[in-house]
């Protein structure tokens, strides 16, 4: 998360300091511009659309930062749904990709894993089968045994 973190804080001090500039030069710039004295509404309306794309900007980047992340909740609600076959794109910051491969391995060991115990499970089946099967036969046998004439 170092990668993420360092670049999120990159272009915070970036637009920070784009707004000080603008902050700074920007009524002179427009004055020059416009070539006359600005009125008070004009500085208000000026810095609404400033903070408004600034605002954008900022939204923008943060869901580009924190769609890894929803994906991966995503993909968590869709494994609490009992679906294990979803696998994550290993892509974007390093810490997403590690993440993504580290998913990924789990899903399929638990696959295997739950692969494993059904088979188990389908051998116990056959054998508690096997074994009833078994004890009927003696069940007979004793009772064939029991009716035969002694002597």
């Amino acid at each position: 998360m170092d990668d993420l973190k360092l670049r999120l804080v990159f272009v915070a001090i970036v637009m920070m300091l784009s707004a000080m500039i603008s902050g700074i030069f920007g009524p002179d710039l427009a004055r020059t511009a416009m070539g006359e004295e600005l009125q008070w509404w004009q500085l208000v309306l000026g810095g609404g659309v400033f903070i408004g794309l600034c605002g954008m900007i900022i939204h923008s980047m943060l869901e580009h930062a924190l769609s890894p992340v929803t994906n991966l909740t995503d993909h968590f609600m869709r494994l609490q749904l009992g679906d294990l076959a979803p696998r994550l794109p290993v892509e974007g910051p390093a810490e997403m990709q590690q993440l993504a491969k580290s998913f990924n391995e789990t899903m399929s060991e638990l696959e295997t894993q739950i692969r494993d115990i059904n088979e188990e499970k389908h051998a116990a089946e056959r054998g508690r089968q096997y074994v009833i099967e078994q004890l009927e036969a003696s069940q007979k046998f004793k009772a064939l045994s029991d009716n035969l004439p002694i002597g």
